[in-house]
């Protein structure tokens, strides 16, 4: 499939996801500019850029013409992330989490209870 685009994309923008593509044998096939960037600022053992910013990788198997690939994406966690982060540490029940959710997105009820119980 080609695309049409009738203008050319070469910007940098620094808050963005990067995208990597991993061939069959794990060899980068390519990367965007973003990616190269938040890659060289991640240390080897964590998921914080060197700056302390938390990163988010998403990775999705693809088919290509000449066989498996792989696309990896790096970006900066947004709040959703890190909620479930930080949930994720205290260990808390389903209903725990659902509820300490809701809290923490400033979800705000007359009967806070008929939002749990319904769902």
């Amino acid at each position: 499939m080609t695309w049409d685009v009738p203008f050319s994309i070469d910007v940098d923008l620094p808050d963005a996801s990067g995208i990597v593509s991993f061939d069959a044998e794990a060899t980068v096939t390519s990367m965007s500019g973003t990616a190269d960037r938040w890659l060289a600022e991640v240390p080897e053992t964590g998921a914080k850029s060197s700056d302390g910013c938390w990163l988010v990788m998403q990775a999705w198997r693809m088919e290509a013409a000449d066989g498996p690939e792989a696309v990896v994406s790096i970006g900066p966690a947004g709040p959703a992330d890190l909620v479930a982060l930080i949930l994720d540490v205290y260990g808390l029940t389903a209903r725990e989490r659902r509820h300490a959710s809701l809290r923490l997105r400033f979800v705000s009820e007359p009967d806070p209870a008929s939002r749990l119980l319904s769902g």
